[in-house]
């Protein structure tokens, strides 16, 4: 059965000041791409393009850095999560189709686990679905409440007592919703907790009194939902996404001979048979053709590389390199 139409409304307003960066911190760039960058590419694998980011500190400079067809509602004051969403309510106005609800600095949501959560929701018949993980240690995360194995509520760590913070199963902090059970919903929300904001955890609560069933989706892979928060995060959110990249390309047919000291932009393309050695950088949109050599130490930015040709210890920047031709080592070739 096909999916409903399904809008995503991204959180990206958030200043991040574990980050001590005076850059947004969902500007900040793993493999190429800005962290809001990754999830919005994530949404249109998984074949949604209506997106609407919410904006908030340095507004104008994550404006600039989005994709034109990408919405953007701001968000003035820091009140929340639940004021957050508000902020987009003119994007699901009218709308009755499925609408995500995902953060900005989770840059390594997959699209099938996307597909995932909208197919649980809709088989399920849920007003809301939260993805949610099992962690050892939960600490910082809200925690999923259930009744019986249902869910009944969401509790931030803060307002939790000593049984909830025992609970390993958190909140994501991304959902699933029926667009008019999330306006029914954010209608409702109250600021009634420790930091007097208004919650979009809230919602699962109030639907579920209202007598709306919500559920909720284990994702398969924890991490999906890593947050990125610091410096040290986004170190560690790299080297996950620099792995799934050179995995990807190693099954593809290439030889990647040594994948922890390999660094490939998200948007690299790699022919079979395709040689990469050791401390290759590229960046942007690089092409490298079959049976090419890479070697060690070589960096390739906006660059095409032609079949069968070699690179050896070089520098090639918005420039083509012939098949079969041998470039270095030491050489620079820019356009």
């Amino acid at each position: 059965m096909a999916m409903k139409e399904t809008k995503t409304i991204i959180l990206a307003a958030g200043k991040g000041t574990r980050m001590r960066s005076k850059h947004a911190k969902v500007l900040h760039r793993i493999c190429g791409k800005s962290l809001v960058d990754h999830v919005i590419r994530a949404n249109h694998q998984a074949g949604i393009e209506a997106i609407a980011v919410i904006v908030g500190y340095q507004a104008q400079a994550v404006r600039d850095a989005l994709p034109d067809a990408i919405e953007t509602f701001e968000q003035a004051e820091q009140l929340g999560t639940g004021h957050a969403v508000a902020q987009a309510l003119p994007f699901i106005e009218d709308f009755d189709g499925n609408v995500l609800i995902l953060v900005g600095d989770a840059p390594l949501v997959r699209p099938e686990t996307l597909r995932g959560l909208i197919e649980a929701h809709e088989a399920g018949g849920f007003a809301a679905t939260v993805l949610t993980a099992h962690f050892d240690d939960p600490t910082g995360y809200g925690r999923i409440v259930k009744d019986g194995g249902a869910l009944r509520k969401i509790v931030e760590e803060r307002d939790a007592s000593a049984a909830e913070r025992a609970i390993t199963e958190i909140n994501s902090g991304m959902y699933c919703f029926d667009a008019a059970a999330l306006r029914e919903a954010l209608a409702a929300i109250q600021p009634n907790n420790a930091q007097g904001e208004y919650y979009l955890t809230d919602s699962i609560e109030i639907l579920r009194r209202a007598g709306k069933t919500v559920g909720s989706y284990p994702t398969p892979d924890f991490e999906d939902i890593v947050a990125v928060n610091s410096k040290g995060q986004l170190a560690e959110a790299a080297a996950i996404m620099r792995r799934r990249i050179n995995a990807y390309w190693l099954a593809a047919g290439a030889l990647i001979v040594d994948p922890a000291n390999t660094y490939l932009s998200c948007d690299t393309q790699i022919g079979r048979d395709a040689v990469i050695e050791p401390g290759v950088v590229t960046e942007g949109r690089v092409i490298i053709g079959e049976d090419a050599l890479i070697g060690s130490g070589s960096c390739l930015t906006e660059a095409v590389i032609g079949e069968g040709a070699v690179v050896m210890l070089s520098t090639v920047s918005h420039a083509a390199i012939a098949p079969g031709e041998h470039i270095g080592p030491y050489a620079v070739i820019r356009e």
